[in-house]
This record gives structure tokens, C-alpha cells and sequence, in this order.
């Protein structure tokens, strides 16, 4: 399955559980990730989440990951999606208002060999 096949397919499981999500297409911010959700708590408060959809072998590049961590430090949840169980965690974090803490910067640029 090629990779906007599977973002199709984990939109529609998002939205089977109750959120609402979009796939991005084009944007007017490099970086910005694949698909943008809010996927209501036990409660229905929403939680603002964002994945980045991947291919088993790739990974996101530095600015994927800048974004990831503009996200998760307001509050939201954002992940490298790379099989149904990575969405599946998001809508359990997000119903559980689990905290995501960012990496170490140094963690980070260890990843990208810089």
C-alpha cells in the first residue's frame, strides 16, 4: 500500500472514532504533516492531534520533525504514522489526555547525523 493510500485509510479510522480530521494537500508552510485532527477525550473536549504518514523504510525529515515538536509544546499530540497501531495510539492517547513530552534536541540531531 503506497503512502496516500494509507492516509486515506487511517482518516477514515480517525473519523470511525469520532474525530475530525483532513489530509493535507498542499500547504503554505513546508513541513506541515499529512493529516490534522481533533479527536474528541472521554469527556469531548477535542485534542488537537497531527500525523505524519510514512512508508516502513522512510523517515521524517528535520522539518517534519520541527513541526512535530511545535505541536506537542502546545499541548497537542503528533506522531510518525507508520501502521494502523500508530493511529490507534493517537486516538488512545487522545482519549486518556495523554501529555507528549518533546525530545531532547541532541536526541534529535543524533537522528538526522547532524
Amino acid at each position: 500500500m503506497n503512502e496516500q493510500a494509507k492516509n486515506k485509510r487511517w482518516q477514515d479510522i480517525l473519523e470511525a472514532n469520532g474525530a475530525y480530521a483532513i489530509k493535507t494537500i498542499v500547504t503554505n508552510e513546508a513541513g506541515t504533516h499529512d493529516i490534522i485532527c481533533c479527536i474528541p477525550n472521554s469527556i469531548g473536549i477535542g485534542r488537537f492531534c497531527s500525523l505524519e504518514g510514512k512508508l516502513k523504510d522512510n523517515k521524517m525529515s528535520i522539518l517534519q520533525v520541527a513541526k512535530r515538536n511545535e505541536v506537542i509544546r502546545a499541548g497537542g499530540i503528533a506522531i510518525e504514522c507508520k501502521e494502523d497501531a500508530d493511529v490507534y495510539k493517537v486516538i488512545k492517547w487522545a482519549k486518556e489526555d495523554h501529555i507528549q513530552v518533546v525530545e531532547t534536541e541532541e536526541r534529535q540531531l543524533k537522528t538526522f547525523k547532524l
